[in-house]
């Protein structure tokens, strides 16, 4: 193959060579801004049109005095429960020794939390996702953006919560000379409150007592402000009794306030009586608990049921007549064999 060089004019458009071998091309115009390569194939001519990109414009040359920034994150709390009110502090501050002519930040906010306000209006926003221009930031300036957010309840309790701005700024020029990225992270604290009601037993028959118990645990990590729960209790149902004594009775609704609840296991008991005239084939009891944080930050309710099964009279009937026919049919048998042994 032919590896001799050969320079090119500037304004030649057509390069012959000699067939037979691989040739690789790779042609320049600095003042156009032309950067050629021309891939390696068996060719006997071909035209740098083809290949060249179209002029562009001449770039300003360098700063000789650029900006400096880099973007520092900072959240208020280290940990926080729902009702919180946190702020984040986002510093951009210039330590170059020429103006930033744009600084721009984007803010994305995790689920846990849920924007309130900022120092600055937003230039821009997009979800969860908050957005700041700023101009002309000077050298040796000290600049800080407050984001002031509130933690919601769609965390998972003990989780790291983290937070992420990322930045471009540019020089006078506007060109980008730099970016960045910065977070801060807190950990997210938070009563989980589940309900579960059992009732003993689950079979029973008119008259007989039953007594349901109503557990609400509290398996997260800090106390629920205050536990409502709220149990009404279906007819069919008598001579009531609950223990710890209800926060309020309407009709057949029982109420409980619970304040302070911590995290362990906790449970109300509610004993009554089926009815002696009642004459269905179960009872379905359901219990509702709401609660709320220590800040008085509303959480999801929870609920659950119970079921107390009442069987037919006529299966207590067949189950009755059953001792009486195996006492019946172990003397026929026994008749039967003193016939035979006379």
């Amino acid at each position: 193959p032919d590896r001799r060089r050969r320079d090119l004019a500037v304004n030649e458009t057509l390069v012959t060579v000699r067939v037979g071998g691989p040739v690789v091309f790779y042609a320049s115009d600095w003042q156009r801004q032309w950067d050629v390569a021309i891939p390696t194939q068996n060719v006997s001519s071909f035209a740098l049109t083809a290949f060249a990109k179209p002029p562009q414009p001449p770039q300003p040359p360098p700063s000789k005095n650029p900006p400096s920034i880099n973007l520092v994150k900072t959240v208020s709390a280290t940990s926080a429960v729902p009702g919180d009110t946190l702020t984040y502090l986002i510093f951009f501050n210039n330590t170059g020794q020429g103006l930033a002519k744009t600084v721009s930040i984007q803010d994305t906010l995790p689920a846990a939390v849920t924007y309130v306000s900022a120092s600055t209006a937003p230039t821009s926003v997009s979800g969860s996702t908050y957005g700041w221009v700023f101009t002309n930031v000077g050298s040796g300036t000290t600049n800080v953006l407050r984001v002031n957010v509130q933690v919601n309840g769609n965390g998972t309790d003990g989780s790291l919560t983290t937070n992420t701005a990322s930045f471009y700024y540019t020089d006078q020029h506007n060109l980008v000379v730099g970016t960045g990225s910065s977070s801060a992270s807190f950990v997210y604290r938070r009563p989980v409150i589940t309900i579960a009601k059992t009732v003993s037993p689950s079979d029973a028959v008119a008259g007989q007592t039953v007594t349901y118990t109503i557990w609400y645990n509290n398996t997260g990590s800090v106390p629920a402000g205050t536990v409502s729960i709220a149990d009404t209790l279906p007819s069919g149902l008598v001579n009531v009794t609950a223990s710890p004594t209800p926060t309020a009775v309407r009709g057949a609704t029982y109420y409980w306030n619970c304040t302070n609840v911590a995290p362990g296991s906790h449970s109300i008991t509610i004993t009554a009586q089926v009815s002696p005239a009642f004459n269905g084939t179960q009872l379905v009891n359901w219990a509702y608990a709401n609660y709320t944080t220590t800040k008085g930050f509303q959480l999801a309710s929870t609920s659950a049921s119970a079921i107390v099964a009442i069987p037919e009279l006529s299966d207590f009937a067949f189950v009755a007549a059953v001792p009486f026919l195996v006492i019946g049919m172990r003397r026929r048998a026994r008749q039967k064999k003193e016939t035979k042994e006379g």
